[in-house]
């Protein structure tokens, strides 16, 4: 099948002009900004990404700023999307910009590739659309489409499909308008051509030469891959009050949530007993200790399973290695991962069903 450029660029064109997403990066051709929002658009979704984006922005509004702020602002400004290494190399590439560049951030693609967390789709997001660079930005979405305008009927992950995709992309792509052209396909596939199986085909421009439209099979394509299993891993996770006071330590700077907060955990599942020797080799002094409801936490690789143990203690060793903060110490400047923020929640929902409970039961009396 071939594709006319002019006629399929003025189509896409149009479309996007009537329906494409108003986002608050795109009219500013601020690189930087351009640059955050592409680095946070990887794995996260834009209407997750968006208030993120805004307060990320309004504390570390220049390059500057964000080669300067601390890892733990960072970090607490990343809180909630996961992928944090992605924040680590937005700082690292920010400090290399100040540092080689003078701030000024490059504009081409031999430069900006060689960026922590930059790769062939971010440097060409962030060149067609903030300095018009005729560069290509090609993605899962872009795959998705061209597979289904094409009938290309292999997985997404498929070479023989990414050739033919990339090969077609940088036919088509307009020289004067490159911004526009991979921001209007991102649309196209974020909201009509999409990744569930019911892609809106009545409001596509390319419905009507669509080849797997025409053959009944746009939800078929590209071909889904068969998923890899998750590893497994139980943590016995303790959140531990000492005068109401939170236990918390870091993890090693390298591996999962590397150098992140967390509550202090062991793998497996620990009885009681064991919970009372864990303590007791950390030198902590328990006064109760009451089971949390279990949770699931899905990384991209490993799913664990968190049992919770609130424990309140009497005493502990000021050798202990933990850092001790308040609630409010926490919520406000430290960077806490969902998979162990969610246990917070899950003790505060245990204490208000018990509190709840007691209150029951008193109120029978009475």
């Amino acid at each position: 099948m071939a594709l006319d450029k002019e006629s399929f660029n003025c189509a896409l064109f149009e479309w996007y002009s009537k329906s494409g997403r108003v986002l608050p990066w795109q009219k500013e051709h601020d690189p930087y900004r351009i640059f955050v929002a592409v680095v946070m658009l990887q794995q996260t979704q834009v209407a997750t990404m968006i208030p993120y984006y805004q307060r990320f922005i309004s504390v570390l509004p220049t390059i500057k700023d964000l080669a300067e702020t601390s890892d733990e602002m960072l970090l607490k400004l990343w809180e909630g999307l996961g992928y944090y290494s992605r924040a680590r190399n937005l700082k690292s590439a920010a400090q290399i910009i100040m540092k080689e560049q003078g701030g000024i951030f490059p504009k081409d693609y031999d430069t900006l590739i060689r960026l922590p967390g930059i790769g062939d789709y971010s440097a060409g997001a962030i060149l067609s659309i903030a300095f018009q660079a005729p560069f290509e930005a090609i993605d899962g979405n872009l795959y998705r489409i061209f597979s289904r305008i094409l009938g290309i009927e292999r997985p997404i992950n498929d070479p023989v499909l990414r050739r033919q995709v990339s090969t077609w992309v940088k036919q088509l792509l307009p020289k004067d308008r490159p911004g526009d052209f991979n921001q209007a396909l991102m649309d196209l596939g974020a909201t009509i051509c999409t990744a569930n199986t019911a892609p809106a085909c009545a409001c596509c421009p390319f419905m009507a030469g669509c080849m797997a439209h025409q053959k009944g099979i746009e939800k078929d394509i590209p071909k889904r891959k068969a998923k890899a299993l998750k590893k497994a891993e139980t943590r016995t996770v303790f959140v531990i009050l000492n005068d109401g006071k939170l236990a918390l330590r870091k993890r090693d700077a390298e591996g999962l949530l590397g150098g992140m907060w967390e509550f202090p955990n062991r793998e497996g599942e620990l009885t009681f007993e064991a919970a009372k020797m864990q303590l007791a080799a950390w030198k902590i002094t328990p006064t109760s200790i009451r089971k949390l409801p279990s949770l699931f936490h899905h990384f991209s690789h490993i799913t664990w399973k968190l049992i919770g143990m609130k424990v309140i203690a009497s005493f502990h060793a000021p050798e202990t290695g933990f850092t001790w903060v308040s609630r409010e110490t926490l919520q406000q400047t430290m960077s806490l991962p969902k998979a162990f923020s969610i246990l917070l929640e899950a003790m505060d929902d245990s204490d208000s069903m018990e509190a709840k409970s007691e209150k029951e039961i008193l109120t029978t009396l009475t």
